[in-house]
């Protein structure tokens, strides 16, 4: 079987690499497939679930690329108002992976943003970059926004976090 040239086979669904992140030690890939509503699903994962090399082939490739994320510094003086959303995309973690007390952060997670009525140029950032500009909620409801009316479900976050084996709270 020939795989489709930028594309990868991933739950048996064809997802077109949009490009590649360097991630600690390796690689992590941000993937895409069609969600609801005309929009986007995204989708960060780890580059070797795809073969040892993978992302050197797809970089060297024509279609390949990093993907470089915004600063706060281009975010100064932005409006709220002329912000849209035109991606979402959280790593994806493996269940099997969860450690017995849960997951101590949410995942990370980069959101594709642009300003204006008809925005001509969109920039992917961390979650925490539009967050300080904007406010974490205002951000983060924006995020859930995009994720609800794509038809993608929030990624599992914090279930329980235990400090020298009592529990401190549970954490959304």
């Amino acid at each position: 079987m020939t795989r489709k040239a930028g594309y990868v086979r991933d739950d048996g669904i064809d997802k077109k690499i949009k490009g590649a992140l360097k991630a600690g030690f390796g690689h992590q890939l941000l993937i895409s497939h069609a969600g609801q509503n005309g929009l986007t699903n995204f989708e960060l994962v780890t580059a070797n679930r795809f073969g040892k090399g993978f992302v050197r082939s797809h970089i060297e490739s024509s279609a390949g690329r990093m993907i470089t994320l915004g600063t706060a510094l281009s975010l100064r003086n932005k409006d709220l108002a002329d912000m849209v959303i035109a991606g979402v995309a959280s790593v994806r973690r493996r269940l099997d992976k969860q450690p017995a007390d849960g997951w101590c952060t949410e995942a990370k997670i980069i959101v594709l943003i642009g300003f204006g009525t008809a925005p001509d140029r969109f920039t992917w950032f961390t979650r925490a970059v539009p967050s300080r500009q904007f406010g974490q909620q205002i951000t983060d409801d924006e995020i859930d926004g995009y994720r609800f009316d794509a038809g993608r479900e929030r990624p599992l976050g914090p279930a329980r976090r235990r400090q020298q084996g009592h529990d401190i709270g549970e954490s959304v």
